[in-house]
């Protein structure tokens, strides 16, 4: 009996020998600097898995030998529940082990940018913007928004997602997936939407793609917010008399081009976004609306206005006129102040 118990004793002190040595030796290699020269930036995407994670960290030649730390990893989150933190993370000289383990599973050392999209930018500024501040290129960005997957999955009727896109500022992670980016661009839409405007909009019988499509109109037109609703109540009022918009930033957005005037030739482009050539509004949004203008589309200000352009003069003022006699002399005064 004596025999067994002194046997059991052995096991148990050698075993108890190895887990302190293990742990000692843990401890030992976490607080070993990592070995990073250069700055190195680490991507975990959502849904890693902690193997995934460390075999990541591998591919940087980072925490190494791979059992090794996947073994602690493991352990770590078996005990505490707790799961890694999707994003891109930034590590330097002087970081140890222990830093980067302890960041993935606290979110410490994620590089998140603040990004601002600017109301009434189109795609191709959404595209130029990500690419820019997150390092995400700006082709796949444009081919994803145009993608059968996405616009089935957020039913937009259209063959591009503009319009859909909510201009505003986020936080995204330095070179965050760009399905991630978008739908979350998408999804702040929906909110906006759904909680401001869907009630409203099925009560007047409009559809979300026709607010949308008159909204980005109205953003291009009319920069000053105080002017938006008048705009709207213009385009109304041309609408309901079955007169074409004549809004010059539909031609632009036809002709693909970027500039501030246009010329007399534009206005025979052949595309359905040319509202000087077809009555009714375009097939889609010509740039992303922000909630001022999608407000102004659904609620237009009341009046007898036909007719609007820009002063010209440098304030952004928008002079309104109920006749074209009027609304020539207006747009001889445009001319004028342009020319000073």
């Amino acid at each position: 009996m004596k025999k067994k118990k002194h046997t059991f004793l052995k096991i148990f002190l050698g075993l108890l020998t190895l887990l302190i040595l293990f742990s000692v030796s843990v401890v030992f290699i976490l607080s070993k600097d990592a070995g990073i020269q250069n700055d190195v930036l680490v991507n975990i995407p959502r849904n890693t898995s902690v193997g995934r994670a460390i075999a990541i960290f591998n591919e940087k030649e980072l925490l190494t030998p791979n059992w090794y730390y996947k073994f602690i990893v493991k352990v770590y989150s078996k005990i505490t529940a707790e799961g890694i933190f999707a994003g891109s993370y930034m590590y330097q000289k002087g970081n140890t082990n222990f830093e980067l383990l302890y960041s993935i599973f606290t979110g410490k050392q994620l590089c998140v940018r603040r990004v601002t999209f600017p109301e009434g930018i189109k795609l191709e500024r959404f595209a130029s913007i990500i690419q820019r501040e997150l390092s995400v290129d700006s082709t796949a960005f444009m081919n994803f928004t145009s993608s059968d997957s996405l616009l089935k999955a957020n039913s937009i009727p259209a063959s591009t997602a503009e319009g859909y896109l909510m201009p505003d500022t986020y936080e995204f992670y330095w070179k965050q997936s760009i399905s991630e980016i978008v739908n979350t661009l998408i999804k702040a839409q929906d909110r906006i939407w759904n909680e401001r405007f869907a009630k409203d909009a099925r009560h007047e019988g409009k559809t979300r793609h026709e607010i949308l499509t008159l909204a980005s109109i109205i953003e291009a037109e009319a920069p000053n917010n105080e002017d938006k609703l008048r705009v709207s109540g213009v385009f109304y009022n041309r609408l309901k008399r079955n007169m074409p918009l004549q809004s010059d930033p539909t031609v632009l957005y036809a002709l693909k081009l970027h500039k501030e005037r246009v010329l007399y030739k534009d206005l025979d482009v052949d595309s359905p976004y040319n509202t000087y050539r077809h009555i009714g509004l375009p097939p889609g949004p010509i740039n992303s609306p922000g909630v001022k203008a999608i407000e102004a589309a659904l609620y237009p200000e009341v009046h007898d206005y036909l007719y609007f352009v820009a002063a010209g003069d440098g304030s952004g003022r928008i002079n309104f006129s109920r006749t074209g006699t009027q609304h020539i002399y207006n747009v001889q005064n445009y001319r004028r102040n342009r020319e000073k």
